[in-house]
């Protein structure tokens, strides 16, 4: 405001300088007519008129733009990973039941192969053992019925012992093989059940019997 003041000031001491001196010919020989001094009033005027317009006529103001807001911009959650469906669990498998000695050689057992002998020759009824509990077993040697005990203290461990039979005669041949299954079975410390078969087994691992559950 101050600064407009004074600026008119000026101007108005300027406008009487010309009229007091301005257009005195006397004072001003430069001002060759009266035209000249009329238009240097004429521009001072118009200057003025300027200048208080100016003044009178307020500075717009600025315009103040209203801020928008800016909008938060959510970060992308991270994609959850689902965990595996837990597959059911296998069902149990029953644990099969070590048989025991007594278990695994109890029935009636056939002799179908005697390794001293050719072939297997008896008169009346097949040679066989027949394990009737944990420690006695029976049977026919293929002429004599026999009978005795047997230990078997693990499964493949065996032995016969205290073996007895009758006293009934018969064909040689028949004899000569009876006299093999019953030597046999003496020898024998060892058996193998696999398969509806009993195999017997001398000290040495050889085979010795091998009989056929019926």
């Amino acid at each position: 405001m101050k600064r407009k003041l004074g600026a008119v000031a000026i101007m108005t001491m300027m406008a009487g300088l010309l009229i007091g001196i301005g257009c005195n010919s006397d004072s001003c020989p430069e001002c060759d007519s009266q035209s000249e001094c009329s238009s240097s009033l004429s521009a001072l005027g118009y200057a003025m008129r300027q200048g208080k317009a100016a003044e009178t006529t307020p500075a717009p103001e600025p315009k103040v733009e209203a801020s928008v807001p800016a909008i938060p911009v959510e970060s992308p959650k991270p994609a959850v990973e689902t965990a595996p469906a837990t597959p059911p669990p296998a069902p149990a498998v029953k644990e099969e039941k070590k048989r025991t000695p007594a278990e695994e050689l109890n029935g009636r057992w056939v002799a179908i192969r005697v390794i001293e002998a050719d072939k297997i020759v008896f008169t009346d009824k097949e040679p066989n053992i027949d394990f009737r509990d944990e420690s006695r077993i029976s049977g026919n040697s293929g002429i004599n019925t026999i009978g005795g005990q047997y230990t078997a203290p693990e499964n493949g461990k065996i032995k016969f012992d205290n073996m007895i039979s009758t006293m009934k005669a018969g064909l040689q041949p028949e004899m000569d093989f009876e006299r093999k299954f019953n030597n046999a079975l003496t020898k024998t410390v060892s058996y193998k059940v696999t398969e509806e078969k009993l195999f017997l087994y001398d000290a040495d691992g050889t085979e010795l019997m091998v009989l056929q559950k019926h």
